[in-house]
């Protein structure tokens, strides 16, 4: 017996496309050779590569595991941006420590395009008040992330614009992921009682974090300082008026030093998150229910909004 799929193999290709009225879907035109693109975080890295596959070649300007807030770039780094085709900045002041002429490499032929440029004004924070530097580390928000992802998609599709519906469609994905994200962190949060609604981190990275989740979020750090040798009264307070039992950290943080610190107030520094940065590729994290690729940036935004959510949860 001849299936239908084997029959229809078998006919002249004159016959079958006279059966059918649909066209046939126009073939991409990739790059022979891929787009060289250079994107200043690890996040907005990984988002391009995500959405730019096979027609970008994807390096982050900082190496893996470096925090931007105390990245001081070498001549090496700097060639990166200068052999890049397309450079993808993050904005909000994190690259004003560099010493690098963005608006020079424009010049000379690189595209230039910025991560956060969709995201409204309105929804940047000012952690010294209103007119101060903004705080850059919005890929902790799930709806901000989403945000870059779309500044991403339209950086590659103003450079190679016959691929515009294939970088959408990569893009649409991501999206509906981090939308999903913070859809079920939206819902957790909810079974939160009031009590359980302050966050601790070595870190202070996670204010867009604590704004999405409606949390109050407190800091050992700014988010490029070190570690205190002495913990502020002030802090010592307010972790013990609201009964703080974890700590969350950086790779960075030394969990020793901190556990020291902490050891009175019996706060454990036991979770690790990654808010500064992404490790190296293949490195994961698991949490009681799944394993996340927490060297991605989907899968580093999923693993903090489980992990601190249930850990706020349970402690």
């Amino acid at each position: 017996m001849i299936r239908r799929r084997h029959f229809l193999s078998l006919l002249p290709a004159g016959l079958l496309a006279g059966c059918s009225e649909e066209k046939p879907a126009p073939r991409l035109s990739f790059p022979k050779v891929p787009w060289r693109l250079t994107a200043t975080t690890a996040f907005a890295a990984d988002f391009a590569g995500i959405i730019g596959g096979r027609a970008v070649q994807v390096q982050n300007f900082l190496p893996a595991g470096v925090s931007p807030e105390t990245f001081v770039p070498s001549a090496p780094d700097i060639a990166k941006l200068r052999t890049s085709d397309i450079i993808i900045t993050h904005g909000l002041g994190l690259e004003r420590r560099w010493t690098v002429d963005f608006d020079e490499l424009a010049k000379f032929g690189a595209r230039v395009f910025t991560a956060t440029s969709k995201i409204p004004p309105e929804r940047i924070l000012h952690p010294s008040g209103p007119g101060g530097p903004p705080d850059a580390h919005v890929w902790t928000h799930p709806e901000l992330a989403a945000l870059m992802v779309d500044a991403v998609a339209d950086a590659l599709k103003d450079a190679m614009p016959k691929l515009s519906t294939y970088f959408a469609a990569r893009a649409y994905q991501l999206r509906v992921r981090l939308e999903e994200i913070m859809r079920t962190g939206s819902q957790r949060v909810k079974e939160l009682k009031p009590d359980d609604r302050f966050l601790l981190t070595s870190h202070d990275t996670m204010q867009y974090f604590a704004s999405a989740f409606s949390l109050e979020a407190r800091a050992l750090t700014a988010a490029d300082g070190t570690i205190p040798e002495k913990l502020p009264e002030s802090l010592r307070e307010w972790i013990g008026q609201h009964r703080i039992k974890s700590l969350f950290r950086e790779p960075v943080a030394d969990a020793n030093v901190l556990r020291r610190m902490l050891y009175e107030l019996k706060v454990d520094p036991v979770h690790v998150i990654n808010t500064l940065t992404l490790p190296a590729a293949g490195t994961t994290a698991v949490t009681p229910y799944k394993t996340y690729d927490v060297a991605s940036a989907p899968g580093s935004i999923q693993h903090l909004c489980e992990m601190v959510l249930s850990t706020l949860a349970t402690d």
